[in-house]
């Protein structure tokens, strides 16, 4: 078995800590720890202050005796560009300079500005013509280097810097049972993740990330809504819409409580719409692309009744992500709410 390592997952929000291993196609947990982002250290994958961040993360390490050499990040930011290419099949040599080829001819980008990654999803005939699927990800020099300088700072070794969508795909491949039921081998799902400034739509399928994209709107357009019309703090607010929130009651009349549920609608009847807006372009492309069901995760995935609303509006079975088989945790290990650590866990998994 592997040696533990320190997974750390980076929010406007919360910092998500892991410490665990991956043991097979499994990921055995052996401690969590979430704490706040430092205010003005970290703004949409792109670290502001290294020595804060850097300070507040080897503090909560420190005092939760949390203890590894290597260190893995996972980054999500609306700077990386992930892409689908379908290219022909040549030999190995040449298949990166055809693709960065593509990648300069078609992406708004610099090369040199970019870290670019790919990989080959599968093999298949066209007209006589044996192609492939290739999934594209840039991501801005710039972004990583940061990561390598707080790498530094916390004086652990820099061994992995992942994407969220690449890293949460990773748990959801064919051997999976998520919410106690087996995924289907052909089965492609969507994930959507609440987060606090961003909603992250992604689709997967076979334990990789097919499609990608942030919707710019999250938990703190409720906080806000809450706190504008209620006069409370941020905080209160975020707290206020998970306990007295249901977005299926049905008053009919007037009260704060129903005041309370459709401010929430409001804004939740807005996310519902980009959602749609992406499922339709994604599935939209042929039969293949079809979605066979939606998970829902982060903060905001615990609005009440939010499973059933959402369902409404989409002909797929829509479920709050309660477990995945392939995670499994250490005996020192006590409740943990699985939603909130997925990315930095998956960050884990190394193929």
């Amino acid at each position: 078995m592997s040696s533990n390592v320190i997974a750390i997952d980076i929010g406007a929000f919360n910092l998500k800590i892991v410490l665990g291993k991956q043991h097979g196609n499994n990921v055995v947990v052996e401690k969590t720890l979430m704490i706040r982002t430092p205010n003005h250290s970290y703004s949409d994958g792109k670290i502001l202050d290294t020595d804060l961040l850097a300070n507040e993360l080897s503090r909560a390490l420190n005092t939760q005796k949390i203890k590894g050499s290597k260190v893995y990040f996972t980054v999500e930011s609306t700077s990386i560009i992930m892409r689908e290419l379908n290219l022909p099949v040549v030999k190995q040599e040449e298949m990166h300079s055809m693709i960065m080829f593509e990648i300069e001819q078609y992406l708004p980008i610099v090369l040199s500005e970019y870290v670019i990654e790919y990989r080959i999803q599968n093999e298949y005939m066209d007209d006589g013509i044996k192609k492939c699927k290739i999934s594209v990800a840039a991501l801005p020099r710039s972004i990583s280097e940061g990561f390598l300088q707080l790498a530094k700072a916390l004086k652990l070794q820099p061994t992995v810097l992942d994407m969220n969508a690449n890293s949460i795909a990773k748990l959801f491949d064919a051997k999976t049972q998520v919410n106690s039921m087996d995924l289907l081998q052909e089965e492609t799902i969507a994930l959507v993740d609440f987060g606090h400034n961003y909603i992250h739509f992604i689709i997967a399928s076979k334990g990789h990330a097919l499609f990608s994209r942030l919707i710019h709107s999250g938990g703190n357009d409720i906080n806000t809504e809450i706190a504008n019309t209620f006069n409370l703090d941020l905080q209160q607010s975020d707290e206020k819409k998970i306990k007295d929130c249901d977005l299926l009651s049905e008053n009919s009349h007037y009260s704060m409580d129903q005041v309370m549920n459709d401010t929430v609608r409001s804004t939740v009847n807005n996310w519902i719409s980009e959602i749609q807006r992406l499922l339709q372009y994604y599935t939209s492309r042929g039969n293949e692309y079809r979605v066979h069901r939606i998970y829902i995760l982060g903060g905001s995935s615990f609005l009440k009744g939010l499973p059933e609303y959402m369902q409404d509006s989409f002909n797929i079975p829509i479920q709050r992500l309660e477990n995945i088989s392939s995670i499994k945790l250490g005996k020192n290990i006590g409740n943990f709410e699985l939603n909130y650590y997925l990315n930095a866990i998956g960050a884990i998994i190394r193929k």
